[in-house]
């Protein structure tokens, strides 16, 4: 005996499926704004070219799924997080941006070392994810 079953509705919902990944893809490909999306370890798990370009970070540093930590300490290291007077305090504090930003309550403007200004906030994410966002408002801060 063979069974066949139709599996046109199957494939139709992968299509689409695959079709909306790709429209998310190029949308996020195109924000200014930096994504940085960090998984339920808090690793990297997702980010965009915007996020290489206001980071200063190498794709390459960015693809080996930094930690939050590591992140944090390589735009620190980069010049791209306003330098605390307490570093080592600082750090501990993470722990509340991560909180705050899984609350959706997280939101700073960082005024960087260079004179930029960033936005940076913080909003939760599928499965105990956590979204950072990194805007650079240098131009809105000027102008007012």
């Amino acid at each position: 005996m063979h069974f066949a079953n139709n599996v046109n509705a199957l494939v139709k919902a992968e299509e689409a499926q695959r079709t909306f990944v790709q429209t998310l893809t190029k949308t996020f490909a195109h924000l200014p704004s930096g994504l940085a999306i960090f998984d339920r370890a808090r690793r990297l798990v997702l980010f965009n070219p915007a996020l290489h370009e206001l980071s200063t970070l190498p794709v390459e540093t960015l693809a080996t799924r930094p930690s939050l930590h590591d992140f944090l300490d390589e735009i620190r290291e980069a010049r791209v997080l306003p330098e605390p007077k307490n570093y080592s305090t600082w750090r501990d504090k993470i722990t509340s941006m991560v909180t705050a930003a899984v609350d959706g309550t997280y939101c700073e403007t960082w005024s960087l070392p260079n004179g930029q200004t960033y936005r940076v906030s913080g909003r939760p994410h599928h499965d105990g994810a956590v979204a950072f966002l990194f805007e650079d408002i240098s131009a809105d801060i000027s102008s007012t």
